[in-house]
């Protein structure tokens, strides 16, 4: 879990949008970081499993919107997986389970999942990071 850790103090969050240990006033930029997905591999309905570093992503088209949170239970850090029928991410361990805001709808979880910022642009979908 250190590297999510990690990723927490450099990635862009959303919901709303802010950097950890960021400064207050606007010297921080943003810039598109790598890509983590192309969109087709993504189809509307439906989830796909990634990494950035060494932490685990999910990323879930929810009517031809793409949204990407930490693959990684709220509960007690279980990776999560995605179930098509229910159209719901799901943690196998203990039963948790997320809608596709990430919020939670089944406990023992009772923190939303962790949203990261990304944007789509040629195909691609792209992990939005700070720069200094």
């Amino acid at each position: 879990m250190n590297g999510v850790r990690q990723q927490r103090q450099r990635l862009l969050w959303v919901d709303p949008p802010v950097v950890e240990g960021a400064p207050d006033d606007d010297s921080l930029d943003i810039r598109a970081g790598r890509s983590i997905a192309q969109v087709d591999q993504v189809p509307p309905g439906s989830a796909y499993r990634t990494t950035h570093g060494d932490d685990p992503l999910i990323l879930v088209n929810a009517g031809g919107k793409i949204t990407t949170f930490l693959a990684v239970c709220t509960h007690e850090g279980c990776p999560l997986g995605w179930n098509p029928n229910q159209h719901l991410i799901r943690c196998p361990c203990h039963g948790s389970a997320f809608d596709t805001a990430g919020r939670v709808v089944n406990g023992p979880a009772r923190v939303p999942l962790t949203a990261l910022q990304t944007i789509v642009e040629r195909g691609e979908v792209l992990l939005v990071e700070p720069t200094r």
